[in-house]
């Protein structure tokens, strides 16, 4: 029997049968909140200042006016942080623009040390779709840049999550050397998927970079 791999988002992107749409430092007014607990931060950043900052916990997602709908895409960020989990990312979120929640979306919560977790979530109700070792492990107050990429090949979601060596792209290491996938592949087709991510008290984000 012949084996058949999954075309990755860059190898859609080579065969043009996905066209990438990059948009970077994007307004405040491109994003909706969950909670107004954040800053601009001139002091500390990445690039150029301002930062984003968070002040307590939220959650913020790109408008689906801004992007369109993003049920393959990518989302690149610089991240810092000094306390609690690393990062989660939502992405094929189905929250209309003027607000942020997850009650229908997938999530990947990335804790603060060994594993990197993606559920489904419908109608507020969580499913996990796996859970994975990662040897990775972040030191508090460093600037680190993070890749996260979806897509459907093969009648089922790919995700995947990359951090940026300074040279190259890598995998987090152990069970995230390989992608997680969900033959569910929820959302796919709808016509609004956002993506986003969370903040907390002490945690960074610059150089945002959106692509579907």
């Amino acid at each position: 029997m012949p084996k058949f791999k999954p075309l990755s988002i860059d190898e859609q992107i080579k065969r043009q049968t996905l066209i990438p749409r990059p948009l970077k430092h994007h307004s405040i007014t491109d994003w909706d909140f969950l909670n107004v607990n954040w800053n601009l931060d001139l002091e500390i950043y990445h690039d150029a200042p301002p930062s984003f900052v968070g002040t307590g916990a939220g959650m913020m997602l790109i408008k689906h006016a801004t992007t369109g709908a993003l049920s393959d895409g990518r989302l690149i960020l610089w991240l810092r942080y000094a306390a609690g989990n690393v990062i989660t990312f939502y992405f094929r979120n189905q929250q209309a623009d003027g607000n942020a929640g997850f009650a229908n979306c997938y999530n990947m919560i990335v804790w603060a040390t060994d594993t990197v977790k993606v559920s489904s979530y419908t109608g507020g109700v969580g499913s996990e779709v796996a859970t994975k070792n990662r040897t990775w492990n972040p030191d508090y107050n460093t600037w680190y840049k993070l890749r996260l990429t979806w897509w459907t090949s093969l009648n089922r979601l790919y995700i995947r999550l990359e951090r940026w060596t300074g040279t190259e792209w890598t995998t987090l290491g152990d069970e995230m050397d390989t992608d997680f996938e969900d033959t569910d592949d929820l959302y796919k087709d709808n016509p609004v998927n956002r993506c986003g991510f969370d903040y907390a008290s002490n945690h960074w984000q610059d150089d945002v970079e959106v692509w579907g």
